[in-house]
């Protein structure tokens, strides 16, 4: 049996998920999705969910996209394309599992992520990369749309739909200042303390309250009418007085 390309790791209420096939440089592949999906439903299987998930890829590259080779071997198999609508639909559960996630979800970037592996970055609530990393968006040179499960939609949701088109139309090299500037990450860090940035905004998270947590994160993707709102208010504050803080 093969090696899994992906490492769960669960400290207390954190929970590391690693890319590991650093040889396909953590490449979007059907198995590498397929792991990703299961460890999230165990995750919200678990009877304490862990309250903040790290992902990030081993090796040089958090993430490099879709893995080419395997859609032309799917395509030579069924030339109608049913194995690439599969692997896509998979992209779009993935993508929504951790947009929609009651943890919060850290993305940890260093070196290269293209593509999908930029789109897998901006389903994270809060995502930090090292100075040296460098992404882009090179689907139209390789004859292929920006159709990443519906991912292209969250990276707009992010950044603005006139950015995301300078990134397709000009295929020009995101670096870390300017993935800063325009929003797709919250932090640049030298790749020595990248870890140490991870840590910090965990502890800084693990500090505020479960409940109020989940609910401020659904209203940041649903707002709610004031009237809506101030009643969420008033049911969270009943429920803090009989509870203890942070459980």
């Amino acid at each position: 049996m093969s090696n899994p390309v992906l490492a769960i790791c669960r400290e207390g209420d954190v929970v590391h998920m690693k890319m590991s096939d650093p040889q396909r440089h953590n490449a979007l592949s059907e198995r590498m999705m397929d792991e990703m999906l299961s460890a999230l439903e165990s995750l919200r299987q678990e009877p304490r969910q862990p309250r903040v998930l790290v992902l990030s890829g081993a090796g040089p590259d958090f993430c490099i996209g879709g893995d080419l080779p395997e859609f032309g071997d799917l395509f030579h198999e069924d030339p109608a394309g049913t194995g690439i609508v599969r692997l896509g639909s998979k992209a779009a559960r993935l993508f929504a599992d951790l947009s929609a996630s009651d943890m919060v979800t850290i993305a940890r970037i260093q070196g290269r992520w293209i593509g999908s592996g930029i789109a897998l970055a901006a389903a994270c609530h809060l995502r930090v990369a090292s100075e040296d990393s460098v992404g882009s968006l090179p689907e139209l040179a390789l004859g292929l749309p920006m159709a990443w499960g519906g991912g292209m939609h969250q990276l707009v949701a992010e950044i603005g739909q006139s950015r995301v088109r300078q990134l397709m139309l000009t295929r020009e090299s995101i670096t870390s200042e300017m993935a800063l500037q325009m929003g797709i990450v919250h932090r640049v860090v030298p790749a020595s303390v990248l870890d140490q940035s991870v840590e910090q905004w965990a502890r800084a998270i693990l500090l505020g309250d479960r409940q109020a947590t989940t609910t401020s994160l659904e209203l940041l993707k649903k707002p709610v009418s004031v009237g809506i709102d101030a009643v969420l208010m008033a049911a969270a504050f009943a429920a803090r007085q009989n509870r203890a803080p942070n459980p």
